[in-house]
């Protein structure tokens, strides 16, 4: 392999490091209510409206509950998260796929974090309703907190939430969806590139070897 191929190549690799890394991202705390002053923690079956900032749209969504009043505060995240984009007046029974507004359910809980499919996807400036249908333990304010939502809460599997005048202790996470193009697609523009420069450079290193043939046989006439 010649030395501007190699060149090249490793261009190529370090162009894709590049891009790797540029389309890696941590999740960003979206919204929380951490107000420990006067909370207290119980054992109903909770929801929470929540509003998203700007600089959307977020993927990589995680949400949860806390089930203590003192620091350090402790993740909690009972049975399975719904989002859904209005408010819900059934019962935490009635929660599935078919739910009037339904967005996505949690695929799993991590140390008392409800996970969500990373293609999952949340508007920016907009308000979004999560329930759980288990209930807590989960740290609720004994007033409103949080100015971009309220609580909601019921006793029962199957009695209907209702809102609340306070807030419960939560953080929803997720990533800004970002605009650098995937590292596939990028690699695969840089080395549509590169086999173009190669090429030239194959047909320029074949002509010139054919004038230097061509001289050479001229001068042994």
């Amino acid at each position: 392999m010649s030395r501007p191929m190699r060149r090249l190549l490793l261009a190529v690799a370090g162009l894709g490091l590049t891009f790797g890394v540029a389309g890696r991202a941590e999740a960003d705390i979206l919204a929380a209510n951490l107000t420990t002053n006067g909370a207290f923690t119980i054992n109903y079956f909770e929801g929470q409206s929540v509003t998203t900032p700007g600089g959307g749209p977020f993927n990589n969504i995680t949400f949860n509950f806390y089930s203590n009043t003192v620091l350090p505060l402790q993740p909690s995240a009972p049975g399975t998260m719904f989002i859904l984009n209005q408010g819900y007046h059934g019962s935490p029974a009635g929660l599935n796929s078919s739910t009037s507004g339904f967005i996505a359910s949690s695929i799993a809980t991590t140390n008392g974090v409800y996970q969500f499919s990373s293609n999952v996807t949340l508007n920016e400036n907009t308000q979004y309703f999560f329930y759980a249908n288990q209930s807590g333990p989960v740290t609720i304010t004994p007033t409103d907190t949080y100015p971009g939502g309220q609580e909601w809460s019921t006793t029962g599997s199957n009695t209907a939430y209702g809102p609340a005048p306070d807030d419960t202790l939560f953080t929803l996470s997720g990533t800004a969806v970002s605009v650098v193009p995937e590292p596939s697609t990028a690699v695969v523009a840089v080395f549509g590139a590169v086999s173009g420069i190669a090429y030239g450079l194959a047909r320029k290193r074949r002509a010139q070897r054919r004038q230097d043939q061509e001289g050479t046989s001229e001068q042994t006439q």
